[in-house]
C-alpha cells in the first residue's frame, strides 16, 4: 500500500507467465465521496478489501468506479463493487461496450486475429481475470471532464490513447498527481509492449512529458509501475517512445528479410528478436505498426502478407 495526499494505491499480483507483474488500483478520497480508479483482478478482491480497511476507508462511501481502460486486469471487480456499493462506473465511450460485454472484449483482444496460429483460449487468457457478471458504464468520460469529490479533491480527465484507443488518465488537482493505467509500461513485463497505434503512443508520451514540465506535477501513479516523480516520468515516457521505434525497426527488418511475410510469422520474428513471449498481445502491437507503416509508404501489402516498399526509408 502507498499513500499520497487523498490517494491510496493498492497492488494485486498477476499469475502465470506474468507473475512478476502487479496491477494497481487507486482509491481517491474526497470530503463528499470516494472514487476508485480501476478495480483490478478478480482474484485480488480480498487484497482490495484488506487495503481499504488498513487505510480506514469505508467501502460503502465508494460512489464512483473509474476505469482507465477496458482490459481485463483493470475491470475484474467492477461487478462486485457495483453490487456491494451501488457505485457508478465511468470510462471513455469508445470501448465502453467491451466493459459491458466481456465476451466482446475477449474477441477484440485475444481472438482479434482468429486465423493466426496458435489460437489462444480466451477463458484463461482474459475471461477468468474478471467476474462473470457484467456492468453498465454509466458515465462517459472524455478529455477535460472534471470529477469533484469534495474538499478540493478533483479528478481531471486526460485522454492518453495508444495502449488502448480509449485509455484515459486522471490529474488529481489537490495533490498534483497524474494517475493512468497502461499508457506507459515497465520494461520487465514479459510480453511485447501492447498498443493499438504507435503514433498515438508517441503522442501520449509527449503529452505526459508536457504535463510533467508545465504543471506542478509531484507524483505519477500507473497501472503496473512504481510511483515516481516528474523527472522519472519524463525519462519513462522517452523510454516507451524509444521502445515503439525498436519494435518498428524489428517489424521492418523482418518484412524486408521475408517479402510477403504474414502476421503470425512476423509476430514470431519480432518477439524472438526482442526476447518477448509469442502470444496474442504482440499481434495487436505488430498489426498497429503494419497499418502505420502502410500509411507512411514504408511497406506495402503483398498478396496475403507485406513487403518493403522500394525507395523508402524508415522515418
Amino acid at each position: 500500500m502507498w499513500r499520497h495526499g487523498p490517494i491510496t494505491t493498492l497492488k494485486m499480483q498477476l499469475k502465470g507467465d506474468q507473475s512478476n507483474v502487479s496491477v494497481t488500483v487507486h482509491v481517491v478520497e474526497g470530503a463528499d465521496r470516494v472514487a476508485l480508479i480501476d478495480s483490478g483482478l478478480v482474484w485480488g478482491y480480498e487484497q482490495l478489501e484488506e487495503g481499504l480497511r488498513e487505510a480506514g476507508i469505508d467501502k460503502r462511501r465508494l460512489a464512483l468506479l473509474l476505469n482507465t481502460h477496458e482490459h481485463m486486469d483493470h475491470i475484474g471487480n467492477n461487478a462486485r463493487l457495483v453490487r456491494e456499493t451501488g457505485c457508478l462506473v465511468g470510462a471513455h465511450p469508445r470501448y465502453a461496450a467491451w466493459i459491458e460485454d466481456h465476451e466482446l472484449g475477449a474477441r477484440q483482444m485475444v481472438l482479434r486475429f482468429p486465423d493466426v496460429e496458435p489460437v489462444f483460449d480466451p477463458k484463461p487468457e482474459y475471461l477468468d481475470w474478471m467476474e462473470d457478471e457484467e456492468t453498465t458504464v454509466n458515465l462517459h468520460l472524455t478529455d477535460g471532464n472534471v470529477i469533484d469529490l469534495g474538499g478540493g479533491v478533483q479528478l481531471e480527465v486526460i485522454e492518453l490513447h495508444g495502449h488502448s484507443l480509449s485509455e484515459i488518465g486522471f490529474y488529481e488537482r489537490s495533490s498534483d498527481t497524474l494517475i493512468f493505467g497502461d499508457s506507459l509500461m515497465p520494461t520487465h513485463v514479459p510480453v511485447l509492449f501492447l498498443y493499438e497505434d504507435p503514433y498515438e503512443v508517441r503522442a501520449t508520451c509527449k503529452r505526459i512529458t508536457q504535463i510533467a514540465r508545465e504543471r506542478d506535477l509531484r507524483t505519477v501513479l500507473s497501472g503496473h509501475g512504481d510511483p515516481c516523480g516528474p523527472d522519472e516520468a519524463i525519462a519513462w515516457a522517452a523510454d516507451c517512445a524509444d521502445r515503439t521505434r525498436t519494435i518498428e525497426e524489428a517489424v521492418v527488418e523482418a518484412v524486408e528479410g521475408s517479402p510477403g511475410i504474414t502476421l503470425g510469422p512476423l509476430r514470431d520474428a519480432v518477439t524472438g528478436r526482442l526476447g518477448k513471449l509469442r502470444e496474442w498481445r504482440a499481434l495487436i502491437t505488430i498489426d498497429g505498426h503494419l497499418r502505420d507503416l502502410e500509411r507512411r509508404g514504408v511497406i506495402v501489402v503483398s498478396g496475403s502478407g507485406h513487403a518493403a516498399a522500394r525507395e523508402t526509408a524508415l522515418a
